[in-house]
């Protein structure tokens, strides 16, 4: 960040300035940064409803990826309401990238704000994990494939949210 401070007293106004794959400073900051790395580049300026290339993703879903609460918690109050209902070019929602990454602080806040568990994605082909495509895929089938341990987890951040959980898997590694 002093490097962007920097060039922001120097005169530098392209806070939004994207790499190839149209990643932002504040797109970087989410995923590796602080609460207070957020909040100087969006008083410069950063918008944080600017969409990477591949995935379109918004600074918040590099948040949810990274496991990055902080920043994660900084954006969202910078966000509509209705952040937590955006989706990827998979369909994959905040909800479906945290569990994929096992972020579980973060699934807990989604939920806890009215994240749908059972919320669908696109059967999407490209960039996604060997057997998930092709798919439509809620969050438990992403945990499902992301094995037991993470399974556990989702189930406590289900029950913490309020949600009366009881799973069954199948020897497919279906989920009732």
């Amino acid at each position: 960040m002093e490097f962007i401070d920097m060039l922001a007293s120097a005169g530098f106004t392209n806070i939004n300035a994207r790499s190839t794959e149209r990643y932002t400073a504040l797109h970087r900051v989410a995923a590796y940064g602080t609460s207070g790395d957020i909040q100087r580049l969006l008083r410069l300026g950063a918008d944080p409803a600017m969409r990477t290339y591949k995935l379109l993703w918004t600074p918040v879903f590099a948040a949810a990826k990274l496991g990055n609460h902080d920043t994660f918690q900084a954006l969202a109050a910078v966000s509509p309401e209705r952040f937590i209902h955006a989706s990827d070019v998979r369909g994959w929602t905040l909800l479906h990238v945290a569990v994929s990454s096992a972020s579980f602080g973060i699934v807990e806040v989604l939920l806890a704000a009215g994240a749908d568990p059972h919320r669908l994605s696109i059967p999407a082909a490209a960039l996604l994990s060997n057997g998930l495509h092709g798919r439509c895929l809620a969050a438990a089938d992403i945990v499902a494939h992301r094995g037991p341990g993470v399974l556990s987890a989702y189930r406590r951040a289900l029950r913490s949210a309020g949600y009366d959980v009881d799973v069954d898997v199948d020897e497919q590694g279906d989920i009732f």
